[in-house]
């Protein structure tokens, strides 16, 4: 007779970069809810079988195996994993306040890319500094709702660690290397006095610090990323799109 395992007991693999910030937003979380798995780096430049056998659609990390299937997508593996490992909750239960939730990590991924538009475009261009503009509107909503959904927090919500950490955290560290890079600066302390001090607290989260790659790494590989999607922008003479 086979042996009965949990779904705890089940092997569970990870297959990301060395910087991914969506990989990272996995990592957090299955971090958070105790989940034992194996971290796997693969090489985007010269992608192994494994990943395109796994992903072949999108071709991207990050990809989650469990019980020898794959789930992509970070937004979608987040929430595989709430399902399968429901006994440490990071979304509410309620469904309107996980709709709430939703919205919000919808509005954070498009915060995301336009500070990545911010860091491509041409410095001093319309294009950056729109782009500029919109990312810093975007942090001051969110500001905004974390200081009406609890104002002391530490974290996004209030004393509960939720989904919205694991979304935002991945963002707040690009943004160091994006501003370091010439693309947009984190408001002030005086204008975002609850975004700095969940910044503060979550720098000394055992999970933040364990899944996120160290600022250098990620300013290495953002300054990379730059240079070769802004050659590759002005051979072809065509706008960089996200």
């Amino acid at each position: 007779m086979s042996e009965i395992r949990t779904v705890a007991q089940i092997p569970t693999r990870l297959l990301t970069t060395k910087v991914s910030f969506f990989g990272c937003r996995v990592e957090i979380a299955l971090r958070e809810k105790g989940i034992p798995f194996s971290r796997d780096e693969v090489d985007l430049n010269c992608k192994p079988k494994l990943l395109l056998d796994l992903n072949p659609i999108y071709k991207k990390v990050p990809v989650v195996i469990h019980d020898g299937k794959a789930i992509a997508e970070s937004l979608i593996i987040l929430e595989y994993l709430e399902e399968v490992f429901p006994e440490v909750p990071l979304y509410p239960k309620e469904p309107f306040e996980r709709a709430n939730v939703r919205f919000w990590i919808d509005y954070m991924y498009k915060a995301f890319h336009s500070m990545h538009a911010a860091m491509m475009y041409r410095k001093g261009s319309l294009e950056r500094i729109a782009a500029a503009d919109h990312s810093m509107e975007g942090l001051r909503k969110i500001d905004e709702t974390m200081t009406t959904l609890s104002a002391d927090g530490p974290f996004f919500s209030g004393m509960e660690f939720s989904i919205l950490d694991v979304v935002l955290a991945p963002l707040v560290t690009a943004l160091t290397s994006i501003d370091a890079l010439g693309g947009i600066t984190l408001p002030g302390f005086d204008e975002c006095p609850r975004l700095h001090k969940w910044i503060g607290f979550m720098q000394t989260h055992p999970s933040f610090l364990a899944s996120l790659p160290s600022s250098d790494v990620v300013f290495k590989y953002l300054k990379n990323l730059a240079r070769i999607t802004m050659a590759a922008a002005a051979s072809e003479r065509v706008p960089i799109k996200f």
